[in-house]
């Protein structure tokens, strides 16, 4: 992938999960972010990958919550993302052939879990036969 490369981080080792473990994004998270022309091009390519990879959609869509102030804290975790896609470039969406048609939907609410606004985080995601063709995070 491009953004691996660009990003310079192909040497870097590749991340299990594409969250960090244990961490809780805020707007204060420690000093600003110098290079935010960087962090908003990195969060937009982010949020392009997003429509074919929802592994990343609730972290991205969380990312760019900080366009206007981001932190160093905010820079590290976006980099998490890329050496997270650099350790699952299969985990796309794929489409085969399905017999079954059944429509199946799932959600999950986080009931106030932004420290700031004390707004609820929902998602959902649906699928057809077993296809994935619709998901969506939300704050």
């Amino acid at each position: 992938m491009d953004i691996i490369k660009d990003i310079g981080l192909a040497q870097a080792k590749s991340a299990s999960s594409p969250f960090p473990s244990g961490l809780k994004l805020a707007t204060i998270s420690g000093p600003n972010f110098l290079h935010r022309d960087s962090y908003r091009r990195l969060v937009g390519r982010l949020l392009y990958l997003g429509f074919t990879r929802p592994d990343i959609s609730y972290l991205v869509q969380q990312l760019s919550q900080y366009l206007n102030q981001p932190c160093d804290s905010h820079w590290k975790v976006a980099l998490h993302v890329v050496r997270y896609l650099k350790g699952s470039p299969s985990k796309g969406l794929y489409f085969r052939g399905s017999n079954s048609l059944a429509l199946r939907v799932f959600c999950d609410a986080d009931w106030t879990s932004c420290p700031e606004s004390r707004r609820s985080l929902t998602g959902y995601c649906i699928f057809l036969g077993d296809e994935l063709v619709s998901w969506k995070t939300k704050k």
